[in-house]
C-alpha cells in the first residue's frame, strides 16, 4: 500500500498490487468545527472493464459512521441520459 498526501491535507490510502484507491481521508468542516475524515471504499467489482467501489463508509474523527454509508446496486458507465433532465423550467425561459 502506498499513502499520497496533497497540499489540501488530502490523504489517499492505495493498494498498489491491484491498483485501487482504498481510502481518502481529509481535513474538513462541519457542524461541531473541523473535522478529520474518511471516506473507505470497498465491494470492488469489475464494470465495463473498471473495477469500482461498490460501497463507501464514513469515518469522522477516527469513529465509524454506521448511517452514512452508501451502497450502489449497479453503476452504469457512459449510460444514456434523458436530455429533459438539463431543460430549464419553464419559468427561467
Amino acid at each position: 500500500m502506498k499513502e499520497v498526501r496533497d497540499e489540501a491535507f488530502r490523504t489517499g490510502l492505495f493498494a498498489l498490487v491491484v491498483g485501487r484507491i482504498l481510502a481518502v481521508a481529509y481535513r474538513g468542516r462541519g457542524t461541531w468545527g473541523t473535522s478529520e475524515l474518511a471516506k473507505v471504499y470497498s465491494d470492488f467489482r469489475a464494470v465495463d472493464g473498471l473495477t469500482l467501489p461498490h460501497a463507501v463508509r464514513t469515518i469522522i474523527d477516527g469513529q465509524p459512521v454506521t448511517h452514512t454509508t452508501t451502497t450502489f446496486e449497479s453503476i452504469t458507465i457512459n449510460g444514456p441520459v434523458d436530455p429533459k433532465l438539463f431543460a430549464l423550467p419553464s419559468a427561467v425561459n
